[in-house]
């Protein structure tokens, strides 16, 4: 999967509540003959399924392709994000009336070793990743991401051309955070 599940934990449900470890810390299992054999506690990215797969296969992945293979390579950083909750509505009623404004900004996070730099709902926090206690000596993480994202905003060369887009698409595209 590409999340996790809150199952009434931090007194949510479903999944686009946050950075909680529920949600982003989820389990892979890989099985065939190319897969070595063990297991990892590294971190790692759902991109990096991707390269791996390509390159389990004996595919060349896209050079510019962000991940690494899973096998042969580890991680020292990981980053992920949402687009936050998507069901705010100043008209809304019954429980979606509940979901304050604040749900629907971007969530993301960034791990460096024990050390995790939430942005979400709950505001800005750089926490231990073992007991969410405060750290406030790692700048490292919060460095990081802010240099991936300021790099996944620049344009790249390359970048594709504005094309024409259905309006249903369009409008589906918008209600599941995409524009």
């Amino acid at each position: 999967s590409d999340h996790g599940e809150l199952f009434g934990e931090h007194g949510l449900r479903q999944h686009q509540y946050g950075m909680y470890e529920e949600l982003v810390q989820v389990p892979a299992i890989a099985i065939g003959d190319a897969v070595p054999e063990g297991e990892t506690g590294s971190l790692t990215s759902i991109v990096d399924i991707h390269r791996t797969l390509l390159e389990l296969a004996g595919a060349d992945p896209d050079p510019g392709a962000r991940g690494i293979n899973l096998f042969e390579e580890t991680r020292d950083f990981v980053y992920a994000e949402s687009v936050g909750n998507l069901l705010f509505d100043d008209d809304a009623e019954g429980m979606n009336a509940q979901i304050p404004e604040s749900w629907s900004e971007p969530h993301y996070m960034g791990r460096v070793g024990d050390a995790k730099y939430v942005h979400d709902k709950d505001g800005k926090r750089t926490v231990d990743v073992e007991s969410g206690e405060p750290l406030t000596e790692s700048n490292d993480v919060r460095r990081r991401v802010s240099e991936l994202r300021e790099e996944m905003r620049a344009p790249k060369d390359g970048d594709r051309e504005e094309v024409s887009v259905p309006e249903a698409v369009e409008s589906r595209l918008e209600q599941m955070g995409y524009r």
